[in-house]
């Protein structure tokens, strides 16, 4: 997600869904009695009564939220309320229903009354990284590019330029080939932070596989972190982009968003199955740690208050306030994988402690 601006003072937010799954992130953020401008699609009628025909026109609307509905075939969050705020001559408009159909690239705005701390660590975590980023390199025998990539965009990249090679000495070029791909690889490493980050390597030719082999002599490690090893046009920062274009390359970043949040799930219940008093879960037990400050990491469903009732966002929100007093980190998990579950099946809240509280 892009947040373009956040006034919580006046309950405003600007923002873009920037992939498919941050308007999963929306659906879970507008609600009932939030205002919500967009530009959208309206039929209106042009000429007389007697002549009259309908149009679609492009405007921008204010609608008072009634309900929404995520559409996962056609990938958009539709939302529908009647019109609060709407160009002058759009006679028949205001006070009238209407939907707005929200996708990816869309900018918007979300007014709320109030914004709680349930919606606004939402906010805040659908903008930054869910899961590790992802490093791609994209190769050829003169260029290189490392780019580490994470769900906003590039947040890091390095490019190498090389002069052609020796043609005339093969064991000169050989050496020099692999100085080269010595550069990459000291590189690569520099910019990865975490071993759970994965690789992908694209290039012309043959020198993506000539580096993969270069890895798995100088650095095995390296070698079982990638993921991809495919074609490009080129070794520089387009074919970086070309990358992030590849509908391939954009489902497997999906499925590492959602890797962050099983391992989580699974590294809690396997504690759990071990007997480790370090974790604990349920709304009476986390917030006796979360008082005590014990709490490292929350793991919060993301329909944790609708499990709760009645109160449940109120109850939520004091939660996540106590989390933040006592810097405890706080990973949503989303409904739509095993995890999600999972969690739900103990009620949707669980922590990792730092300390013992029994």
């Amino acid at each position: 997600m892009r947040l373009l601006h956040f006034d919580e003072k006046r309950g405003i937010a600007r923002l873009i869904p920037m992939v498919p799954e941050d308007l999963w992130e929306l659906y879970n953020i507008i609600e009932e009695g939030d205002l919500l401008i967009a530009k959208t699609q309206r039929v209106i009628k042009l000429g007389s009564e007697d002549t009259s025909s309908k149009t679609k026109v492009l405007v921008e609307l204010g609608i008072r939220v009634e309900r929404s509905w995520f559409d996962a075939f056609s990938e958009a969050l539709n939302v529908t309320g009647r019109v609060e705020i709407c160009p002058e001559d759009l006679d028949g408009t205001k006070a009238h229903y209407h939907t707005i159909a929200i996708k990816v690239d869309m900018p918007l705005t979300i007014a709320k009354k109030r914004w709680t701390s349930f919606h606004k660590k939402r906010l805040m975590e659908s903008k930054r990284l869910k899961g590790h980023a992802i490093l791609i390199i994209a190769v050829d025998y003169e260029d290189a590019t490392i780019a580490k990539v994470a769900t906003n965009g590039i947040v890091e990249s390095k490019e190498l330029n090389h002069a052609p090679f020796s043609k005339r000495e093969r064991a000169a070029r050989e050496e020099e080939i692999r100085n080269f791909f010595r550069e990459i690889t000291e590189i690569i490493e520099t910019l990865s932070t975490t071993k759970e980050e994965r690789i992908i390597i694209v290039g012309p030719g043959f020198a993506k596989e000539k580096l993969l082999e270069h890895l798995k002599e100088s650095s095995p490690s390296l070698v079982q972190r990638v993921i991809y090893v495919g074609g490009a046009t080129s070794g520089t920062p387009s074919a970086v982009d070309e990358v992030l274009r590849s509908d391939k390359i954009k489902s497997r970043i999906r499925d590492l968003r959602l890797l962050e949040e099983v391992e989580n799930v699974e590294d809690f219940f396997r504690s759990l199955g071990q007997g480790s008093n370090l974790v604990c879960y349920g709304v009476e037990d986390v917030k006796r740690a979360l008082s005590l400050g014990a709490v490292r990491k929350l793991l919060v469903h993301e329909h944790l208050p609708s499990f709760i009732g009645v109160s449940g966002t109120a109850e939520v929100d004091k939660l996540l306030e106590m989390a933040d007093n006592k810097s405890s980190e706080v990973l949503f998990v989303s409904s739509r994988h095993e995890g999600g579950r999972k969690l739900k099946s103990i009620g949707g809240l669980a922590a990792f402690l730092r300390f013992p509280i029994d």
